[in-house]
């Protein structure tokens, strides 16, 4: 009977691994494990200038580098991502140091995502821009469930951008 169960528990890990994907958020990059690495913050980056920008609005901006900050201190980047061709990043738990103090900051609306790729980078015309785009992490929702019975893991979204 052991050697049944080991075969379905196996059965089912590897159906998790090739679904790959948190409800909501991007597929697992290539040598991060879904059942390890959860995504647990992401967004899309627009390619535009103004305030309260939705990063779903207007077009994509790829290949931008993307630092997460918390508790609003510069010289503190928690880590850098870059963004697909579609303006789309995500940062996984395998990815971050010390990840429940930041999702103990990113509770208490202390982290946000800032674009280092100056806006010029997408569009010539946003040459001028002086500042950077930046937008605060909310979370998606109390609880997300992972799947095949793993527990709940917390989910931050992106919010609106504003050059700051």
């Amino acid at each position: 009977m052991a050697p049944r169960s080991l075969a379905l528990l196996a059965a089912l890990l590897v159906v998790a691994a090739a679904a790959g994907q948190v409800r909501g958020g991007m597929p697992a990059p290539v040598g991060v494990s879904p059942l390890v690495g959860y995504e647990i913050i992401y967004g899309r980056v627009p390619c535009r200038n103004g305030s309260f920008i939705d990063g779903n609005a207007g077009p994509p901006f790829p290949n931008a580098t993307v630092e997460l900050v918390c508790r609003d201190d510069p010289a503190v980047r928690v880590l850098n991502m870059t963004t697909d061709a579609a303006g789309r990043f995500g940062v996984y738990t395998v990815k971050i140091p010390n990840i429940n103090v930041v999702l103990h900051d990113a509770l208490h609306h202390w982290c946000r995502v800032v674009v280092i790729t100056p806006l010029a980078a997408c569009d010539e015309s946003l040459a001028g821009v002086a500042g950077r785009l930046t937008a605060p992490l909310k979370q998606a929702s109390p609880r997300v469930p992972i799947g095949l019975g793993l527990g709940y893991t917390l989910v931050f979204i992106v919010g609106h951008f504003s050059v700051v």
